[in-house]
């Protein structure tokens, strides 16, 4: 009963379902991923597709799903996660349930951030908590919705 079926049910000539806000390339190789054509994913990607794919597996509630690649792209970009540069590990480590990396990031976010009265927001290398935590593209799940997995 999903709109897109019924469409796709009543078209003669197919039916486009438009992703909006999602990144193409990290779409495909987490559709590659869930669709096991393993020989298809690629075993390293960089920081910024980590990123969009944690966005994409969050607004889909598919990190779960893809856990056994995420934790094969992020080993090389674990020893980054607490540079201010590489901030979006926060969003990173809570989508794909990272806790070894969320835990520690946060306190030192805490710690290390300052509050800008102006902005009215944390601020960690010059850069607002909301900023970091829950980037645009991101649709908020019901908070029954279970995130994490059991190993780390």
């Amino acid at each position: 009963m999903f709109k897109e079926a019924r469409e796709l049910r009543a078209s003669s000539s197919g039916y486009r379902l438009l992703l909006e806000g999602d990144d193409p390339e990290a779409l495909v190789v987490i559709l590659y991923a869930l669709h096991c054509r393993t020989e298809k994913v690629p075993s390293s990607i960089s920081f910024e597709d980590l990123f969009h794919m944690a966005i994409i597996c969050d607004k889909y509630d598919c990190a779960l799903a893809v856990a056994v690649w995420v934790d094969i792209w992020a080993t090389v970009w674990k020893e980054f996660a607490f540079e201010t540069t590489y901030s979006e590990w926060m969003f990173i480590s809570w989508t794909f349930c990272l806790p070894s990396v969320f835990e520690p990031l946060g306190r030192k976010i805490v710690m290390e951030g300052r509050y800008e009265n102006g902005v009215g927001q944390l601020l960690w290398g010059g850069r607002s908590l909301d900023e970091v935590m829950i980037p645009d593209p991101v649709i908020c799940r019901p908070p029954s919705t279970p995130r994490c997995r059991t190993v780390d």
